[in-house]
Order: C-alpha cells, then sequence, then structure tokens
C-alpha cells in the first residue's frame, strides 16, 4: 500500500511541522514582547501623570481649569528623599506642529534633560544629543527621531537645520532612533513623532497651560510635568523605592493625578506567564 503510506507520512510530517511552527512563532512572540519590556529599563521607575477621574466628569464645565499630574518639586523630593535613586528625570509633554519650508507634520514635543538619553537608550545616528551647557545657556535646540527627519528633512541635510514648532525656532542638532510603541501597556518612553527639547525651554516656551476644543467647549489643563523616570541604584532596590515613591506620592498628591510603573515587576509576571 505504497499511496497510503505515502499519505500517513505527509500526515506525521505536515502534523509536526505544523506544531513546531505554532511553538516557534508563540516563542518569538514572547520573547518580542519582553524585549519591550527590557528597553523599558529594569532599573527604572516610571511615573506618568493621569487625569483624575473627578477631572474628567468637570471635563465640559467651560470655566473650570483642571489642575492635576505630576510637579517640579516632585523631581527634587524623590531625588533628594531616597538614597537608592540614582537620577530623576522629568518629562514634559506638549503636541505641537512642526514646520520646515513648505514641510509640516505633527509633533509631539518633549522636553527633557540629557539625562533622558542614559535611561532610555536610543542610538544616535546624527549629530549630537542634548548637552548640560543647553540646559544652562537655555539654548533652542532640538533632537528629532529618524521618522520625523525623514518626513521634514528628506531633502535636506539634517543637522543644523532650522525647524520651526509651533511659533518658535529650534535648530536640529542630533538624530536618534525611534522605538515607537508601548510595551504589555505601560506608556513608552517615545514615539516616532517625538522631537527632543531642554525641559526649561519647554517651560518658557510653551508654559504649563495647554488648551483645547472640543465639541465647542474649550478645555482647559495646567500640568507641570506628564512623567518621572527614576533610576535606581540596584535591581534589588526597585521594588521597594517603588512602594516607598508612591507613599510619598500619596502624601502630596491627593487626588491620585499619578500611576507607578515598574518594569522589572512586569518583566517578572511576563516571564512567569
Amino acid at each position: 500500500h505504497k499511496l497510503r503510506s505515502l499519505l500517513t507520512m505527509l500526515g506525521v510530517v505536515f502534523g509536526v511541522g505544523s506544531v513546531i511552527a505554532m511553538l516557534a512563532v508563540g516563542e518569538g512572540a514572547s520573547q518580542e514582547a519582553l524585549a519591550q519590556i527590557r528597553k523599558l529599563g529594569s532599573h527604572n521607575i516610571l511615573i506618568n501623570a493621569q487625569k483624575p477621574a473627578e477631572e474628567q466628569t468637570s471635563a465640559n464645565v467651560r470655566v473650570r481649569m483642571s489642575v492635576y499630574g505630576l510637579l517640579y518639586k516632585d523631581v527634587g523630593r524623590i531625588q533628594g528623599s531616597f538614597p537608592t535613586v540614582k537620577r530623576a528625570v522629568p518629562v514634559k509633554i506638549v503636541s505641537k506642529e512642526g514646520r520646515l519650508g513648505a514641510k509640516t507634520m505633527d509633533l509631539r514635543v518633549v522636553g527633557t534633560s540629557p539625562t533622558w538619553f542614559d535611561l532610555v537608550k536610543r542610538p544616535l545616528i546624527a549629530g549630537r544629543t542634548i548637552a548640560s551647557q543647553d540646559m544652562e545657556s537655555r539654548g533652542s535646540v532640538a533632537v528629532l527621531t529618524e521618522h520625523g527627519a525623514r518626513r521634514l528633512l528628506a531633502t535636506h541635510a539634517a543637522i543644523g537645520q532650522t525647524l520651526r514648532i509651533g511659533g518658535s525656532y529650534f535648530e536640529v542638532i542630533g538624530i536618534v532612533r525611534s522605538e515607537g510603541g508601548s510595551g504589555s501597556g505601560m506608556q513608552a518612553p517615545d514615539k516616532e513623532t517625538d522631537v527632543y527639547i531642554p525641559i526649561e525651554v519647554a517651560r518658557e516656551r510653551y508654559g504649563d497651560i495647554f488648551m483645547q476644543r472640543q465639541s465647542g467647549t474649550q478645555i482647559r489643563e495646567m500640568v507641570q510635568l506628564h512623567q518621572i523616570i527614576v533610576e535606581v541604584d540596584d535591581l534589588v532596590n526597585v521594588e521597594s523605592t517603588a512602594a516607598a515613591i508612591e507613599r510619598m506620592l500619596e502624601f502630596y498628591h491627593k487626588k491620585k493625578d499619578y500611576a507607578i510603573s515598574v518594569p522589572l515587576a512586569l518583566l517578572r509576571q511576563a516571564e512567569a506567564t
């Protein structure tokens, strides 16, 4: 029964091959998810501003301004209160239009400090990142992601170009590779449309009050910082430090206008799963 033997053999081959392929795809997806979490930093703690529920229910009141989020003072409190904290990096996020000549693009302006590029690893493609002298002189400098550079600077030499962001002008000093997306529901450190500028410049040029119109209603929000990235000195201290920081923030933020994410804890949970 040669035909029957051939068909049986094919069934075995295809059956085993399909199982191996399914397991390989599942393992690959698992490793990719774990890699995305590791990119957030095992030594890092991410503190994100979030709008409280009571502020969301009153968002349609025309004369009210929503005040929530992290404070500039929180950075100093975290840095000075916990000996296990090596660095605390503030992040301020503003949505503005970027313009270079006739090309325009909606950008997510990220005001931060030079240490952001130490905690969130992004390969440098050209130029340089924000330096301490830019912070001291409050220079109008900007670092683009590769995606933004291709969209706005496709026919120009990128470094040294003058980019208009909102109503202000910035010199492009560097380009980094983007690692957009999110890791298991946590806010990603960057997106493809990011442009990085010194945080004091972001505060001076764009302020802390944001206005937008929705369904004919003007919504005003006052947010000082949208994120704080905290680096801990040792892996064994990450989760205990995160718990201590949360207790401190509970004292100063009665409205619970923040959320703490610990990539290390999420990584352990994902690996166990």
